[in-house]
């Protein structure tokens, strides 16, 4: 079995293997929310976002990782930090996604402190940030209930998929380290 990249209390986070990359897209074939985004995202959009993925385990030795039930070693989703790119500014996003059987069961909220301290301590980074759209409530409620301060609306495009009407978010160290966290 790969080594646990990190864990919560209910979850085991793992780099994924080739058989994770297929269930990864598969979840975003089968279950991902369009809050995002207008149009649904095409085969080869999916495709670019799984092998973004593969690449950054490969350049940064981190990245999105496959979130498994300790209890059954079941795969819950994926999350975890990544480089992204809005607007011509490179920023480290946590990302998430979860089989539908599985959402609003708190296991984003379990999964972003653990990354959060991830990018701070162990990576070092200066600021986390995220694009969401408006509608996406339940990740808005989730990135302000972890400090994440709004800052501006931006459209952006990724793997493909243009994103429009999203609002920015960062959070930095300076309040990450301020928090009760």
């Amino acid at each position: 079995m790969t080594e646990i990249y990190a864990e919560s209390e209910r979850l085991n986070y793992y780099k994924p293997s080739e058989e994770d990359f297929d269930a990864m897209r598969n979840l975003i074939i089968d279950e991902l929310p369009s809050a995002n985004k207008k149009d649904p995202f095409t085969l080869e959009q999916i495709d670019s976002a799984v092998n973004r993925t593969r690449k950054h385990w490969e350049d940064h030795g981190y990245g999105t990782c496959v979130a498994k039930l300790k209890s059954t070693g079941e795969i819950v989703g994926f999350g975890g930090p990544k480089h992204v790119s809005f607007q011509d500014e490179q920023v480290i996003d946590i990302g998430a996604i979860a089989k539908k059987e599985y959402q609003s069961q708190g296991y984003a909220v379990e999964a972003f402190p653990v990354f959060i301290k991830i990018v701070f301590t162990k990576l070092k980074k200066d600021k986390i940030a995220t694009a969401i759209h408006p509608n996406n409530k339940p990740v808005v409620h989730l990135v302000e209930k972890f400090g994440y301060k709004y800052i501006k609306d931006i459209d952006y495009e990724l793997d493909g998929v243009k994103y429009t009407d999203q609002r920015y978010y960062e959070l930095s160290r300076e309040e990450y380290e301020k928090g009760d966290r």
